[in-house]
């Protein structure tokens, strides 16, 4: 018993390749022992073998049916292969098996919301906090449940429920989901302690950073980070054209109707900076003899690879590849420099990435009161006209024009932006 209970210390300690040695070097003496094959078996799954780590509780969960942990887990293992009926399975056996036990009807819940089957997924998950009101996961996966089913009003006191019984580190996407949907219900005051909780936990998350100092009232920072940007994005990545169709998302469009405003001409050398999945490659495309992007989210840049409008995509900070690169035409860039507050820096890059007599159109959010810019709660820059009129003086550009537009809904709301065209 001596080496499974070692076997057991390794696993704790995150040795899993020692944990799977002692497992085995265990089972040569008790080949069908359940409590090693159920290791084993976690051991393999977190080296990625799947297969083989089902393999493995399958034969704990014969040679023991009453091992309800090893039942549970083999069920999360079908389901990570993608075997739902299976995991479904095992999850009802394991509830008539072990009735008082909220893990089962948990993790069926879970499974259930994942194939929109909404209204039984409910019920397990009632049913697993009737068993243990304060687990956190449980009322969070609740809360989960009425937001992929579109009732929103019924899943925000489940999060905030989750959130206050919350006591491990703090989970990343529940984080951020929390504090966007207390920062749409104008609750700001918890969207605000989401965020310290979130900064406390992970003292080097980037988007905790960024978030914290927009809340905060206090000075912002000249930009957002990398990190911030970075992450932002690649996680928006496969839905981010839809989501902005759905928010009446225009920038593409009003960028490139004010290129063709400023510069008739084509067959020119033109650079998309900030270009994301391409939104404005098929508006670009037929002006440019040469068309270039420049993004900072690598699956954005896979999105636009797809587009097939570009002669070359980069994955590069665009103050870093304006500081590289030149020969550009004109430049486009679409809800990229509002993740800037000092524009001065990047403008200047513009400048110098510019042949002379050359053009650049960009947007930025609009801010009507002051003279500089803020860091908006929602995490972006807003800039004043005269501000953004000094930048480009600063930078050695002239403006040409400033409109303003509205560049999609939020919240039911415009956004109001400035569309600005300056040259070299």
């Amino acid at each position: 018993m001596k080496s499974l209970e070692q076997a057991v210390q390794l696993f704790q300690a995150g040795k899993l390749a020692e944990a799977e040695a002692a497992c085995r070097a265990f089972r040569k003496k008790a080949p069908k022992h359940p409590g090693a094959l159920h290791l084993e078996g976690l051991c393999a799954a977190g080296r990625g073998a799947v297969g083989e780590a089902i393999e493995l509780l399958e034969r704990a969960a014969r040679h023991a049916p009453a091992y309800e942990e090893a039942q549970h887990d083999l069920g999360h293992l079908y389901a990570r292969a993608g075997r739902a009926e299976d995991a479904e399975r095992v999850w009802r056996r394991s509830i008539a098996r072990f009735p008082m036990s909220p893990a089962a009807y948990d993790a069926l819940g879970v499974l259930l919301t994942r194939a929109r089957r909404f209204d039984e997924a409910i019920l397990l998950l009632v049913t697993a906090l009737g068993l243990d009101a304060g687990d956190p996961l449980a009322r969070k996966h609740l809360g989960d449940t009425h937001w992929d089913a579109g009732r929103e009003a019924e899943a925000m006191p489940h999060h905030e429920a989750a959130f206050d019984l919350w006591r491990g580190p703090p989970d990343p996407v529940f984080f951020e989901h929390l504090w966007q949907q207390a920062t749409r219900a104008g609750k700001h005051d918890r969207a605000r302690a989401v965020l310290e909780r979130w900064r406390e936990g992970c003292p080097d998350d980037p988007v905790a950073a960024h978030l914290l100092a927009a809340s905060s009232g206090g000075a912002a920072p000249a930009r957002a980070s990398d990190g911030y940007v970075e992450h932002t994005f690649d996680a928006f990545a496969a839905t981010f054209d839809e989501q902005l169709a759905s928010i009446g998302y225009r920038t593409h469009t009003l960028v490139a109707e004010a290129l063709v405003r400023a510069r008739p001409e084509e067959g020119e050398v033109g650079l998309d900076a900030g270009c994301g999945t391409g939104l404005c490659g098929p508006l670009l495309r037929p002006r440019a003899r040469r068309l270039v992007g420049v993004d900072l989210s690598s699956a954005m840049l896979a999105r636009a690879a797809g587009t097939g409008c570009y002669d070359e995509l980069v994955h590069a900070e665009l103050s870093r590849f304006l500081a590289e690169r030149g020969g550009f035409d004109w430049i486009v860039s679409a809800d990229t420099l509002c993740y800037f507050g000092e524009l001065a820096g990047v403008l200047g890059g513009v400048a110098r990435a510019l042949l002379s007599g050359g053009h650049v159109v960009f947007s930025v959010e609009r801010l009507a009161d002051g003279d500089a810019f803020a860091l908006q709660a929602h995490g972006r820059y807003s800039h004043t006209p005269a501000f953004v009129e000094r930048s480009l003086g600063d930078a050695g550009l002239t403006l040409v024009a400033q409109a303003t537009e509205t560049l999609r809904h939020e919240n039911g709301r415009p956004v109001e932006g400035l569309i600005v065209t300056a040259a070299r």
